[in-house]
């Protein structure tokens, strides 16, 4: 197995009697390839933790699942010019942003419920950027960079104080424009909160449903 796949004994050849590399083969070969059917393979185990682990209703258990799944990837659309990129806590760019529609935050917003201060401002060594969506879930944040380096505080003085919630801290994400800009990240910390999350392990504690059965007084 290897990134770039192998061909089959016997193959085809070229004409030096080098083996020709299908797709077929590049595919059933690549890293990527195993490592989505082993997640396959994974299903059972996770409908079978569903089972097990004791939650209120599997209503609720899912709609926790498929809010964890939505936190993984960002895909917004917005108003603006230039380019940034983030990695993790640290970001750095030159430009200027207003997310307007997509998924982000695992939850999908559209221009008619969007917030004004979704989005960021980034001037090389100087910048900014902020989320007020799903805050019920903790996924809002404030954050203000120097040097490409989030601060503890801020130097604006109307603005609110930096929030930084755990999955900010593992969130990868670029953005590019001109007029109009585009947005994808990947988390893989909320990846790993998402597969953790089948067997009753909350590391974000982002889960609702969850947290609402332990917030329910109890019973005399």
């Amino acid at each position: 197995m290897s990134w770039f796949g192998s061909a089959k004994p016997g193959g085809d050849s070229d004409f030096c009697g080098r083996q020709r590399i299908t797709w077929s083969d590049f595919l059933q070969n690549s890293v990527p390839f195993y490592v989505m059917s082993k997640l396959f393979q994974l299903i059972p185990a996770l409908f079978l933790a569903a089972s097990v682990t004791g939650c209120a209703s599997s209503q609720d258990y899912f709609a926790d699942r498929g809010r964890d799944a939505a936190d993984i990837v960002t895909v917004t659309v917005g108003k603006g010019v230039g380019v940034k990129a983030r990695i993790g806590p640290f970001g750095l760019g030159l430009c200027i942003n207003e997310d307007v529609a997509g998924l982000k935050s695992g939850q999908i917003f559209t221009a008619n419920d969007h917030h004004d201060s979704d989005g960021e401002l980034h001037l090389l060594l100087i910048g900014g950027e902020s989320t007020e969506l799903a805050s019920l879930r903790n996924k809002d944040y404030w954050a203000f960079y120097l040097l490409g380096i989030p601060m503890p505080g801020t130097p604006f003085p109307f603005a609110p104080e930096n929030k930084y919630p755990p999955y900010y801290f593992t969130q990868f994400d670029v953005a590019v424009g001109l007029g109009f800009t585009a947005k994808l990240g990947f988390n893989p910390g909320e990846l790993l909160d998402f597969l953790l999350g089948w067997f009753g392990i909350d590391i974000y504690r982002d889960d609702m449903e969850a947290r609402r059965e332990e917030e329910k007084p109890s019973r005399p």
